[in-house]
C-alpha cells in the first residue's frame, strides 16, 4: 500500500502508532498532518477518573446516559482540572477551539 499523506490526532499514542506503521511500510518520508479534531471524544470533567469514582459521584444511570447518549455531554472540564488543555503545550494555540466536554453528536460534527 502506498499512501500520499497521513492524518492523525494530537494524542501521543496515535502519533507513535502512525510513526511505527510508516516505518513498517518504509514510508517515513510521507507528510504527517496532526489535528486535535481527530482526538477521541472529550469526556470533560470525567477525564482522568476511573469508572468506579464516576459511578460513586454521579450514579450508574447517569454514567450510562453519558456513555450511551448521542447528544448528552458529561459535565464540562473546569479550568483548574489537572488534564485541562491549557496545561499541555500541544494545545496552547487551540484553547478557544477545544470544547470543555463533548457528546457523541458534537464529536462527530467537529
Amino acid at each position: 500500500i502506498l499512501f500520499d499523506e497521513v492524518h492523525t490526532s494530537l494524542l501521543r499514542r496515535s502519533i507513535r502508532t502512525t510513526n511505527l506503521a510508516l516505518m513498517e511500510l518504509g514510508q517515513e518520508y510521507l507528510p504527517v498532518y496532526k489535528s486535535w479534531r481527530l482526538n477521541e471524544r472529550n469526556y470533560g470533567d470525567l477525564v482522568g477518573k476511573n469508572k468506579k469514582q464516576v459511578v460513586l459521584q454521579h450514579g450508574v444511570d447517569q454514567v450510562k446516559r453519558w456513555r450511551r447518549s448521542y447528544d448528552e455531554p458529561p459535565p464540562p472540564m473546569r479550568d483548574d482540572h489537572a488534564y485541562h488543555p491549557k496545561n499541555d503545550p500541544r494545545y496552547q494555540n487551540l484553547l478557544d477551539k477545544i470544547p470543555h466536554s463533548e457528546s457523541l453528536e458534537t464529536t462527530m460534527h467537529r
